[in-house]
C-alpha cells in the first residue's frame, strides 16, 4: 500500500515534465542590420499553474562590412493560462500580471494580418540572466501558442549593442 502511495505521488510530480510543442515558426523582418532569420516559439507545461516558452532563435547581421550569426535559445515560465485566449482576456481585464519571474503587461487589442482582435502584451523577465523584453501579438485563431508577432529587444549584443527586431509568423506547409 505505501509502494503504490509513493508511486502515484512520484509519477504525478513528473506528469508535467514534458517536451515542447511542436512550435510555430516566425521570420525575422529584414532591417538595416538584421538580413535574415527564424524564431521558433514552442511551449511545455511545467506544472498545474505554469509553461515554460521556448524561444530558438537563428538570425544574420550584417553591420558595416562585418557579417555575423547568432543562435542561441532563450526560456521564460509565465502562467499556465496563455496556453488559451482566457488568460489574455484576464490579462486585459486586470491590466498587468506579475509573479518573482515574469511582468506581463496587456496593452490593447489590434488586427494582425487578417486576424481580429488580438492581444498585444509586453513581457518583461524578472531574471537577472535575462537581457531581453518582447512584445507578443496573440492571435487565437493561429496554431500551437497563437503568437503572430513578436518585437523582441536584445540588450548587449556583441559589437551591436542593444537592438530590436521583429519577427512574424510563417505558415508551414
Amino acid at each position: 500500500m505505501v509502494h503504490l502511495i509513493l508511486t502515484l505521488i512520484f509519477s504525478a510530480q513528473f506528469s508535467f515534465a514534458q517536451e515542447f510543442s511542436r512550435g510555430i515558426l516566425h521570420q525575422i523582418d529584414t532591417t538595416r542590420i538584421a538580413r535574415k532569420g527564424n524564431i521558433m516559439i514552442q511551449y511545455r507545461d511545467v506544472s498545474v499553474e505554469s509553461i515554460e516558452l521556448k524561444l530558438n532563435y537563428e538570425f544574420e547581421f550584417r553591420f558595416m562590412m562585418m557579417r555575423r550569426s547568432e543562435k542561441g535559445m532563450t526560456t521564460q515560465e509565465i502562467p499556465a493560462d496563455f496556453k488559451e485566449e482566457q488568460g489574455y482576456i484576464d490579462l486585459e481585464r486586470d491590466g498587468i500580471y506579475e509573479d518573482d519571474k515574469v511582468r506581463l503587461t496587456h496593452l490593447g487589442r489590434t488586427d494582425w494580418r487578417s486576424y481580429y482582435d488580438c492581444h498585444v502584451i509586453h513581457v518583461f523577465p524578472k531574471s537577472r540572466r535575462a537581457n531581453w523584453e518582447a512584445e507578443f501579438t496573440y492571435c487565437p485563431d493561429l496554431p500551437e501558442i497563437g503568437i503572430g508577432k513578436v518585437e523582441f529587444s536584445a540588450t548587449n549584443i556583441p559589437i551591436i549593442g542593444n537592438y530590436s527586431l521583429t519577427s512574424q509568423y510563417r505558415r508551414q506547409r
